[in-house]
């Protein structure tokens, strides 16, 4: 694995120079000792030697002694699963500014990531308040 976050790939070339995973595009969506890494990707066909379309893959690294080492992953399959995340990813932060993190002060409670008072907000339901709070007391 690499020392630095924007040498990370997911290109793989095979010993005879075969490119059997082909990077398109890279998007570092956080830095630090835990590093988010969106890829835009094609899988190369084993059997018709085809690139499929493109997918993204989502990896998550935590640096430990000075290398990033993937720790998870998730894959977007097709473009049609992409627009549905995007769908829902719209629909839970209408209006929001590209940006790291949600507008809010750092006193706000958290709950996997998002402020619980902008969860709420945003989804306009109150319930999303209530499981919060029951979560963060366990």
């Amino acid at each position: 694995m690499s020392e630095e976050i924007d040498e990370l790939t997911i290109q793989w070339v095979e010993d005879d120079g075969t490119v059997t995973l082909k990077e398109l595009d890279k998007k570092v969506l956080s830095r630090g000792s835990w590093a988010t890494v969106m890829f835009l990707y094609q899988d190369r066909n084993r059997q018709t030697g085809q690139l499929a379309p493109p997918r993204v893959r989502i990896v998550r690294y935590q640096k430990r002694g000075g290398r990033y080492m993937p720790q998870s992953k998730f894959n977007i399959s097709s473009a049609n699963q992409a627009r549905q995340i995007v769908e829902a990813l719209q629909r839970w932060f209408p209006g929001e500014p590209a940006g790291d993190e949600p507008a809010g002060t750092e006193d706000e409670h958290r709950v996997r990531g998002l402020s619980v008072p902008f969860a709420a907000a945003r989804t306009g339901r109150g319930s999303d308040l209530a499981l919060a709070r029951s979560a963060k007391a366990q």
